[in-house]
């Protein structure tokens, strides 16, 4: 089961900031959905706002800009799953890799340039066992880029074969990413599957607690 398909309640709340879609478009809409969003969030006491999306999250990041008092008390709270694994032992958890043997995993505009969070998931997946492949030019975009791959098609297309010929080079059994738009991007045209990294850790676990 995709663990993206499979989001708990909390989640399910920060996804209702579903004037994230729209905040991004710029429609006046977004702020009436954004009010919403923070009372309901707000009426929930919590360590941290989850979430592994990415996108989402750098949202999540600049609410200050929107709001003033409420939207702080959600920003300051907004954590990449990465951030939060990254901080566990994990040394509890039982992994099994040989599915997966070589993975090469593209790193997102939005995970290391928007949030900063640059090594997390490669150094996430090398403490569970999994073998990185080395990937040239790892820093650029693969061509999704939310609209950018709509209203620059020839450009974003040609973004992704470059990005597919470094994934690729070394026949890796997995792509995997932490940016749901470019892993649905990059699987138009990818030789292998590709899959939310979070979804990896998932079909990897071995006698853990269900991740989702």
């Amino acid at each position: 089961m995709k663990a993206w398909q499979n989001i708990e309640f909390l989640m399910t709340l920060v996804l209702l900031i579903v004037f994230f879609p729209v905040y991004r478009s710029g429609h006046d809409g977004a702020r009436l959905l954004y009010q919403a969003a923070v009372l309901i969030v707000l009426g929930f006491w919590f360590n941290a706002l989850v979430t592994e999306i990415d996108l989402i999250n750098i949202s999540l990041g600049h609410l200050p800009s929107l709001d003033a008092e409420k939207a702080k008390q959600i920003s300051q709270y907004a954590k990449d799953i990465g951030e939060i694994l990254d901080k566990e032992t994990l040394t509890q958890l039982q992994f099994n890799t040989a599915k997966y043997k070589k993975i090469s995993f593209h790193n997102p505009c939005t995970l290391q340039h928007g949030q900063k969070l640059n090594t997390v998931v490669e150094t996430i997946l090398k403490r569970l066992g999994f073998e990185l492949l080395p990937i040239s030019d790892s820093h650029l975009c693969c061509g999704s880029a939310g609209t950018y791959s709509i209203l620059q098609p020839e450009l974003s297309q040609q973004l992704l074969t470059n990005k597919l010929h470094s994934l690729q080079k070394d026949s890796p059994d997995v792509i995997v990413t932490a940016n749901i738009g470019c892993q649905m991007h990059l699987a138009t045209r990818a030789d292998v599957a590709v899959k939310h990294w979070i979804e990896l850790i998932d079909e990897a676990s071995v006698g853990n607690v269900p991740l989702i």
